[in-house]
């Protein structure tokens, strides 16, 4: 089954429409409260992983130290069980120079390689069962560096869990999702849900010790944005757009500075499609040499192995 859903232009052109809307009635709880923050993120977690065949197209943006880097891509998730094939391939331009990277995750390994000037050996992969079971084992947060391992620890499903883990979330409010459509020749609007989290204080607080006890400089961010389609759409609860922002600094918050993006994901051209070809989630390394970065993902993750 192919479903197609609205499609964003390859320029950025979304924008918020400010609609002052309460969250809308149709995600009340049988007991007719509505739902919370941390509620509606856990639904929308579950209901990406029920998806048993899914396509979308990629645009990121991140802000790093001075440096400021755009890509754009696809994603892909097959499967009905807990563990999804995924696969994702992204292009970032960075100045001059393009940076592409290709992930396939399939049941025991999930293979990157990136082309550029930066790696000798263009081709590694990580043990997804090792990196499973440290997850499963450590309560330590891992979403620390939301930009370098969403796909390894298991796509958007997990990427979703992972927020309502770590993020306390406000309540959510409705807004519109106004886009200009593929052919540049209309303007639609898209109801959706928009919540901000902030750190839970004892995700911060152990976050915080980790990355004191560790040399490398680490950009923490201070909170994060959802946008969520509504519950009555298909797919419900999709996350359309994921921002992190940088913890605001005194001065910019009594200047009223606009925050500082670090990391933004969007999700576009949806489709789910259970017609998606398994051997898309297969990678042959051949006799290419091929690094093991399992050790490394679970250190930048603060993930204890033992």
């Amino acid at each position: 089954m192919r479903h197609s859903f609205p499609k964003l232009p390859a320029v950025l052109l979304l924008v918020l429409l400010a609609a002052g809307q309460p969250a809308a009635a149709q995600e009340t709880q049988p007991s007719g409260k509505l739902p919370t923050g941390n509620e509606v993120v856990a639904a929308a977690a579950r209901q990406v992983q029920a998806l048993d065949g899914l396509s979308a197209d990629l645009r990121c943006r991140i802000e790093a130290f001075g440096h400021s880097l755009a890509g754009q891509g696809s994603y892909q998730q097959l499967g009905a069980g807990p563990e999804k094939l995924l696969r994702m391939e992204l292009k970032v331009q960075a100045d001059d120079q393009a940076l592409t990277r290709l992930e396939v995750c399939g049941p025991t390994y999930c293979y990157i390689r990136q082309e550029s000037p930066l790696h000798k050996t263009p081709l590694a992969r990580v043990n997804l069962r090792t990196l499973r079971y440290a997850i499963s084992r450590s309560p330590e947060p891992i979403a620390k560096s939301p930009a370098q391992a969403w796909i390894q620890l298991g796509g958007l499903p997990r990427l979703l869990d992972s927020l309502e883990q770590n993020f306390a979330f406000a309540a959510p409010r409705g807004d519109e999702l106004k886009f200009v459509t593929a052919d540049g020749q209309s303007v639609e609007k898209l109801p959706v849900i928009v919540i901000k989290g902030t750190w839970k204080e004892d995700k911060l607080e152990s976050l915080s010790s980790a990355k004191g006890k560790r040399s490398e400089s680490t950009q923490i961010p201070g909170r994060v944005e959802l946008i969520l389609g509504r519950a009555n759409q298909r797919p419900a609860l999709f996350p359309y757009r994921i921002t992190y922002f940088a913890a605001p600094s005194g001065k910019a918050e009594d200047a009223g500075e606009p925050e500082q993006v670090l990391f933004m994901l969007e999700l576009f051209n949806v489709q789910l499609r259970r017609d998606l070809d398994p051997a898309a989630f297969e990678y042959l390394p051949g006799d290419q040499e091929v690094a093991d970065l399992t050790g490394t993902y679970l250190e930048r993750l603060g993930l204890k192995t033992k």
